[in-house]
């Protein structure tokens, strides 16, 4: 985390004024990662997290939430919906359309009618996916999704422009978003079930392809079969396109395939969320929603996807410093910290007596709780 970023989370904190605040932490839980228990003491033994322990500290025991590990949707997903107190189903996040929504009220631009008209505020007849920039690579009879080679703003729109009228000819919007991430539009995503970005990372792509049944029987709906072909072959053809617009050999780790995710209707009462950080942020987003208001955070993400423990563990402190030092001061605050197979809870209100008690006499034996053991 940079000094730029630093600043951004400063600002922040100002604009966080609800009784209601949820920090939502996503690759914070190691109960995922292949490695021996030893493996993780020795990695973890020198990771201080003084403030999120004390803030813990405070609140009862930790309720964990199991998620499938067939399932479309990241733990992340999951419990940001389990914030949000709304119903979820796998595969319909339902989170493109909420990036989709909160960009317009950001945007100081005035939009035209056609956007008005269909807007996520007047019932949008039109569906919504996260189409997000990736490499693709060949190994073992397998295809391999990872993280592409960033891309700045510049080349980004390039590409977006440059792949546009092949979208469109299939009936698909195609909007900017992220460096790394467009929006589409179009009725083809309504209803139709997609496998999270991050639950696919470093994972063989088969098997998530939307409309592949072999992970989930969501997707087994054969009223999408249209719309399925539609996308698949859209996705070879963005491939084709990339390959043949190289003049020379492309870089490693080169962006050469797309990923869509996202998809779903806006969730009931997802309407009235608001986004007070920008929206080129991705590691941070501050939400608010009526009474209630949720801080995501990403920052340890790609350090987890990249299998760079040092750099998480480096990261984490830093979050411990900026952000869990502040919110001492409120201690009324729920914690969640993902993992991709499931999240832990720690709700607002204070440990009751009986807990104070119990976990006094548990330190005395045991001794305090560790990391390995708060993270996994």
């Amino acid at each position: 985390m940079n000094i730029s970023q630093k600043t951004s989370i400063s600002t922040l904190m100002h604009q966080i004024n609800k009784d209601q605040f949820t920090i939502l932490v996503d690759h914070a839980l190691l109960q995922d990662l292949e490695l021996k228990r030893t493996a993780l003491e020795s990695s973890l033994k020198n990771l201080r997290l003084p403030f999120l322990k004390q803030l813990l500290g405070s609140k009862n025991q930790a309720s964990f939430y199991a998620c499938e590990e067939d399932a479309l949707n990241t733990s992340f997903e999951v419990a940001f919906s389990y914030a949000m107190n709304t119903p979820r189903s796998d595969g319909l996040s339902g989170h493109a359309h909420l990036a989709y929504l909160t960009q317009i009220k950001q945007s100081a631009v005035q939009v035209d009618s056609t956007v008005q008209e269909t807007s996520p505020l007047s019932n949008d007849p039109l569906g919504y996916a996260m189409v997000h920039l990736c490499h693709w690579r060949v190994g073992g009879g397998q295809v391999i999704m990872n993280t592409a080679s960033p891309l700045d703003v510049e080349k980004s729109e390039a590409f977006r422009k440059k792949l546009e009228p092949l979208f469109m000819s299939e009936g698909i919007e195609l909007l900017p978003y992220r460096n790394d991430t467009w929006i589409a539009r179009s009725k083809h995503f309504r209803n139709l079930p997609s496998a999270s970005f991050n639950k696919v990372m470093n994972d063989n792509v088969l098997p998530w392809l939307i409309g592949s049944p072999l992970k989930n029987a969501a997707n087994t709906n054969h009223d999408l079969q249209a719309s399925i072909q539609i996308l698949r072959r859209l996705q070879s053809e963005v491939q084709m396109v990339l390959y043949d617009q190289s003049a020379s050999t492309p870089a490693p780790g080169s962006f050469n395939s797309i990923w869509f995710s996202g998809t779903g209707d806006l969730p009931k009462g997802w309407e009235s969320v608001g986004l007070l950080s920008p929206v080129e942020n991705s590691e941070v987003a501050l939400y608010d929603h009526q009474d209630s208001q949720i801080l995501c955070l990403h920052g340890l993400t790609q350090h987890f996807q990249n299998f760079e423990l040092d750099s998480w563990c480096a990261y984490f402190e830093e979050l411990d410093q900026v952000i869990f030092k502040t919110f001492l001061q409120k201690p009324n605050t729920q914690i969640i910290l993902c993992g991709s197979n499931g999240f832990k809870v720690w709700e607002p209100q204070e440990a009751t007596l009986l807990y104070r008690v119990f976990r006094t006499l548990r330190e005395k034996i045991f001794g305090p709780i560790d990391t390995l053991e708060l993270l996994t």
